[in-house]
């Protein structure tokens, strides 16, 4: 259905402001109470960096005014709704949040001994463009500190062979989705909704595009804000249920953002 122009200009003004406003509440209100709180656990530190990367891409999509730009829109959208998954995952199992760093170091080793396979199947590259990761791929105390890592939190094959993990609780984002959502009655929703009609908008193809008209894409636009502001609300509230927020803090955010005027 096409929208009046006149309105739909209004609807992207006001969305554009309020992904800013919660952005900059986000920022300035609810992630200072990660420095000020003295706990340097591991779930403390996980948890402080997904929120915080949450923030980050909202503060990207706040940034982004025009609809032209929907294709940024979408990548920020996803990527706010992959880290809203780590985030419940780490609320919900703490004890994992170990997972999170040692996918870090695992993950990096990874990255360099591909390099350097593809370096040994080809003479052709340029090995000198690669030298840190050829590096860390041939250095033996780094491969042993990555393979005790996969041993001991179960990145291995059945044979017991190491793997290379693509994510440090689940290999895909169905499988996550589906490890949050276990009846499927909200988050796996959302996920069939949305995740590969924003995954169109960041691949190669024509599928995000053909057929669909610019007051269409403007539409999107507006809803690529809307759902990442729902998701970042979300974000939040577990945040406050995990962490010390001010009960004054609390009552600002519960006022700006979910009163009777709503970014005020």
């Amino acid at each position: 259905m096409e929208i009046d122009r006149s309105y739909l200009k209004a609807m992207l003004k006001a969305c554009v402001s309020a992904t800013n406003s919660l952005s900059e509440f986000m920022s300035n209100s609810i992630c200072p109470v990660f420095k000020q709180n003295a706990e340097k656990s591991p779930f403390h530190s996980a948890t402080m960096s997904t929120y915080n990367r949450i923030i980050l891409w909202m503060s990207d999509l706040a940034t982004v005014g025009d609809p032209i730009h929907f294709q940024l829109a979408a990548t920020c959208l996803r990527s706010i709704f992959e880290h809203l998954l780590d985030l419940k995952w780490l609320t919900s199992n703490p004890q994992e949040a170990e997972k999170f760093f040692a996918f870090t170091t695992v993950r990096r080793f990874d990255i360099a001994a591909k390099i350097l396979s593809e370096c040994e199947h080809n003479p052709h590259i340029d090995r000198t463009i690669f030298k840190t990761e050829l590096r860390m791929a041939n250095d033996s105390q780094s491969k042993e500190i990555r393979d005790e890592l996969c041993f001991r939190y179960n990145w291995i094959k059945k044979n017991g062979d190491t793997i290379r993990p693509k994510h440090w609780w689940g290999e895909n984002i169905e499988q996550r989705t589906h490890a949050i959502d276990l009846d499927g009655s909200k988050d796996f929703q959302t996920y069939l909704k949305m995740y590969a009609f924003l995954s169109n908008h960041i691949h190669p193809g024509g599928v995000s595009l053909q057929g669909i008209s610019a007051n269409a894409l403007a539409q999107l636009f507006v809803g690529f804000h809307l759902k990442a502001q729902e998701f970042c609300k979300e974000a939040t509230e577990i945040i406050i249920l995990h962490f010390p927020v001010p009960s004054d803090v609390i009552e600002k955010y519960r006022k700006k953002f979910f009163g009777d005027a709503p970014y005020k």
